[in-house]
């Protein structure tokens, strides 16, 4: 695989990626709309705004590049790149208190 391969093959996972990410905070955005923190939620869907942007400079540069080929008499190999993008944002945090006698 090729460095323009492997470039095609990260921005299409950047995109998608960053769908999965701008749903959640749309969701965000409409729960603190409810809870009245309107002035939030409009800073987040601007910040949507600016991530689709964002996202649809991706699928330009992603057009640009050239697409898949098989060169040198190789054979094409096919690729999966799905996955499940599964986050865990919580921290945990562990702390040992020793008592130390002096």
């Amino acid at each position: 695989m090729n460095t323009l391969e492997k470039s095609r093959i990260r921005l299409r996972h950047w995109i998608d990626h960053n769908a999965d990410h701008l749903e959640g905070y749309r969701e965000v955005a409409k729960v603190l709309d409810t809870e009245g923190a309107g002035e939030a939620a409009a800073r987040i869907r601007k910040g949507i705004e600016l991530m689709e942007h964002a996202d649809e400079e991706l699928e330009a540069a992603l057009k640009l590049l050239p697409e898949h080929e098989a060169s040198h008499g190789t054979v094409p190999v096919q690729h999966d790149h799905t996955h499940t993008d599964v986050h865990d944002h919580s921290h945990s945090h562990h702390h040992s208190h020793k008592e130390h006698s002096d």
